[in-house]
């Protein structure tokens, strides 16, 4: 048997991501308002992905699952599911390892430390993002 973590073409800290910056601000800005905020909820705001999306992401939180494992546990096509779970791995949010002697990929959160640190780059980014708006948009009053 012969395992191989695949982490070749995941997001090097120094590209963007590939999360939509202005979805991911409305949602920051809807969930400062929110009482009781939860993991789903933060995945939610700051993934910019759909509802069903974020459920993969937590049931990989606990689990290494392969495509069809997922796809019977959410009732989403394959295909559906092996495009969202490309991704979430391209965007680092998940590793997937290859088993050769099953022919098949499982996919997992490799850590939450590293679930921690690709949302916190996911929020320096956007941060950056505000900042570069309010330099170029904010000009001083002349007298």
């Amino acid at each position: 048997m012969h395992n191989l973590v695949d982490k070749d073409k995941q997001f090097k800290k120094e590209e963007p991501i590939g999360f939509p910056m202005l979805k991911i601000l409305e949602r920051g800005f809807k969930i400062l308002n929110m009482k009781n905020i939860n993991i789903t909820t933060i995945l939610w705001a700051l993934t910019g992905l759909n509802y069903t999306a974020v459920k993969v992401l937590e049931m990989l939180l606990h689990n290494t699952l392969t495509v069809l494992e997922i796809s019977s546990r959410i009732e989403k096509s394959r295909s559906w599911v092996q495009k969202l779970l490309g991704l979430l791995f391209k965007c680092g949010l998940i590793e997937r390892t290859w088993v050769s002697n099953q022919q098949k990929y499982f996919y997992r959160i490799s850590s939450k430390r590293t679930l921690f640190n690709t949302l916190k780059h996911i929020l320096d980014e956007v941060y950056g993002e505000i900042i570069d708006f309010l330099s170029k948009n904010s000009k001083p009053n002349k007298i």
